[in-house]
């Protein structure tokens, strides 16, 4: 028995000990100003004035050749430091000031967010300015088609279909809207017994249709 009680001693002495060993790390590092590097990686890049400033002008925001990420370093204490991730770190590039096609060069503006904005510091940047890639929007009017789903119910005679809309404008670049023949929205009747309206998403493409069915 009291081979055991010391047993027990041993082993509270040394959970102790941890505990102690903790507090003191805990302590070093928060009194001593210990600073430390460290690289946040896949910061992504935030592009404003897109579908306003640019679209107006005929222009457009290509992801093929343009900067959606960057790596920062960033200086600080260690346990600050250690709970940053690449939503600590806000990115933006307006598009306000471009005014033609092509690969371009745009400064942007970096910062932290609270509270890391007042005790960590950038370091360095992967990049010093960010790479757009711009291309001329262009638009192209297509035929809207409707698929319908389902039969009428058994005495009911099919009605005509009726749509707000034939036809509808897309946009984009030249080479993809090319290929687009027709856009396509489908109605779904069930076993209609009476008219049907409903508000249909053009599959792959950018809009809606009202399609009216009646039975």
């Amino acid at each position: 028995m009291e081979n055991k009680n010391i047993g027990m001693r041993k082993v509270l002495y040394l959970l102790l000990a941890f505990l102690v060993a903790v507090m003191i790390w805990f302590f070093v590092d928060e009194t001593n100003d210990v600073t430390v590097e460290r690289v946040i990686t896949g910061v992504e890049i935030i592009y404003t004035d897109e579908d306003t400033v640019l679209a107006d002008r005929g222009l457009m925001l290509l992801d093929d050749g343009t900067d959606l990420t960057m790596d920062i370093t960033v200086r600080g204490k260690r346990r600050t430091v250690s709970w940053m991730d690449n939503e600590s770190v806000r990115v933006i590039v307006e598009l306000k000031n471009i005014t033609g096609s092509g690969k371009q060069r745009v400064p942007y503006q970096l910062s932290l967010v609270s509270p890391f904005n007042n005790s960590v510091q950038v370091s360095d940047r992967s990049i010093s300015m960010a790479t757009v890639n711009i291309s001329e929007l262009y638009s192209k009017q297509v035929e809207i088609k409707c698929e319908l789903v389902g039969n009428v119910a058994e005495g009911y005679n099919a009605g005509q279909l009726q749509m707000s809309h034939s036809e509808i404008e897309i946009w984009g670049q030249q080479e993809i809207i090319d290929q687009v023949a027709y856009a396509k929205v489908k109605l779904d009747i069930g076993s209609a017994t009476g008219s049907i309206s409903e508000t249909l998403g053009v599959q792959y493409l950018w809009g809606e249709c009202v399609a009216l069915y009646s039975a």
